[in-house]
């Protein structure tokens, strides 16, 4: 529907254009009327008007002086002229001010209709194309939005490809190519652990709660005047259910205060808790990733000091100003291969040198809890590779019973505690390591009985059974007494044989059934476990 504007000054003219047709059943919802230019942009000014019929001789303000406002003021309206013969220099005039219709007086009122519906038609027309402008403004900022997200994650991640300086300027972000920033992770811990369809709806809903308060504090507390003026809020990126990422343009310190106010308000919720990592703050976007990266690693310290805490990768970074070579050779010791082994005695022995090594190093503590924070991650990352789970270790209290973030043991407690660590960890694992790895090993002999023509080895197997291959070949030797390439062998062997025996399929397609892709190195091991070639032992 539009609103149409009659201006003429000759009462008996300005009725009959508007009484004599039925404006509304044409699509004209309202008619308004003034008698002279100056009426007339008061109404202006108070209603929206589509099309304006005026006369070009008026008092006060004539026809040509309210076009030219018109035109200034409100570009988008129609213009329609009605004049009599002796205006020919006031029409002439209105022609430079690009109207879009002209009449004549007198005029019956179908012709002036028929002039103002094809005006109509004009302007259903202009507002297609503004609608189509529009609808392609709004696609191209949701399509910017779309790859300025998948842009961000592609740095986050360490996938991008491409020219970083032009994408940036298409997506609009250009404006922070050496602007300092920092990643924040929020683990939402204990997620894995829900199995019901109720337990999964209040995962999401908690998730839903933590994203829109971290989103409202972004919006309002840590946004950042760039240098054009241009207000930096960062980003939040939720498409993790168990972890929150945050790319902040703000001093650390002051952000990390917010955080714990959130982790202190929040607590323990529905079970779950809020542990938050931060990584180091860098210039660069295209070191992201290394934000990010810190940011998880800092994060995992939950595992030793409990969640519900704000951890800074300060707190585990080799760059750490005291972190010397010798630290460095320290986090590399052979204590994991010995607790992958099971030696506890060696274990112990360990522990002692270790801190032995630190107390002799002369740096200071602040150093060495960066030193026993790696230890226990990279322990805790040893126990994983067994096949074990931390938390049914270590219980609820987790790795924080032992060792408190903020204390200041001497080296006599550390020695202790870490004794009594690694006790509960022997303990564990020795109660449970007799029937599980039994039963893992005719786990792992039935997979390679039904896959041994596959390209089976010591890494795809740990693969698939979730162990470090070296931890494996450990264990298949203790149980089966025999390596596990020497099992393989003759597993595939034993198989060659009965191929051999009971078939007539030829050399090359029984190696190729068995897991031998050359033929000639089937017929060279089969002749090195059975001391004749295969040809021969079909033969016998």
């Amino acid at each position: 529907m539009f609103n149409l504007l009659v201006v003429e000054d000759e009462d008996m003219i300005r009725h009959k254009i508007i009484n004599n047709t039925d404006w509304l059943s044409h699509g004209f919802q309202q008619v308004f009327e003034a008698e002279n230019g100056s009426e007339a942009v008061e109404i202006l000014a108070k209603s929206q008007i589509d099309i304006l019929i005026t006369d070009i001789k008026m008092p006060i303000m004539d026809g040509i002086q309210l076009t030219k406002h018109v035109k200034e003021f409100y570009p988008q309206i129609k213009v329609i002229i009605i004049s009599g013969h002796a205006d020919f220099d006031f029409a002439r005039k209105s022609i430079t001010l690009k109207v879009c219709e002209y009449m004549l007086k007198p005029f019956q009122s179908k012709n002036l209709l028929k002039l103002v519906l094809s005006v109509k038609k004009e302007l259903v027309r202009d507002k297609g194309e503004q609608e189509n402008v529009e609808e392609m403004r709004k696609q191209l900022r949701e399509n910017r939005r779309s790859l300025r997200e998948k842009l961000i994650q592609n740095l986050l991640t360490n996938c991008f490809v491409g020219n970083l300086e032009n994408d940036l300027k298409y997506v609009e972000m250009d404006h922070l190519k050496n602007t300092p920033f920092f990643v924040a992770v929020i683990n939402l811990e204990q997620f894995q652990e829900c199995k019901s369809a109720k337990e999964e709806e209040e995962k999401y809903l908690y998730n839903l709660s933590i994203y829109k308060r971290l989103s409202y504090m972004m919006d309002t507390e840590w946004a950042l005047t760039a240098k054009d003026d241009r207000i930096e809020k960062g980003y939040i990126l939720n498409y993790k259910i168990d972890q929150i990422v945050l790319i902040i343009f703000q001093d650390i310190l002051h952000v990390s205060r917010q955080l714990e106010k959130v982790i202190s308000n929040e607590g323990k919720e529905k079970g779950f808790f809020l542990t938050i990592g931060i990584g180091n703050s860098y210039n660069q976007l295209l070191d992201l990733h290394l934000s990010y990266e810190e940011a998880c690693s800092a994060a995992a310290l939950s595992r030793i000091h409990g969640p519900g805490g704000v951890y800074f990768f300060y707190d585990i970074s080799m760059d750490h100003a005291h972190y010397s070579k010798q630290l460095q050779k320290i986090v590399d010791h052979k204590i994991y291969s010995d607790l992958k082994s099971g030696d506890f005695e060696e274990v112990k022995k360990d522990v002692a040198e270790l801190l032995a090594e630190l107390k002799n190093s002369g740096i200071p503590y602040e150093a060495v809890s960066t030193a026993i924070n790696n230890i226990l991650l990279m322990s805790c990352k040893t126990i994983n590779e067994l096949g074990y789970d931390v938390n049914e270790i270590f219980g609820e209290a987790g790795l924080s019973f032992y060792f408190k973030r903020d204390n200041n043991f001497t080296y006599k407690e550390l020695e202790n505690r870490l004794y009594s660590f690694y006790s509960t960890i022997h303990t564990f694992i020795e109660s449970k390591r007799g029937n599980r790895t039994e039963r893992l090993i005719v786990e792992m002999k039935h997979y390679m009985n039904e896959n041994y023509a596959d390209n089976i080895s010591l890494t795809s197997l740990s693969r698939e059974f979730n162990i470090s291959p070296s931890y494996l070949s450990i264990l298949f030797r203790e149980i089966t007494s025999e390596h596990f390439s020497d099992y393989l062998t003759n597993l595939r062997i034993q198989k060659g044989k009965e191929l051999l025996k009971n078939t007539d399929l030829r050399i090359k397609e029984i190696a190729s059934q068995i897991g031998y892709r050359d033929a000639y190195y089937f017929s060279s091991v089969f002749k090195k476990v059975t001391g004749v070639n295969p040809t021969q032992y079909r033969e016998e």
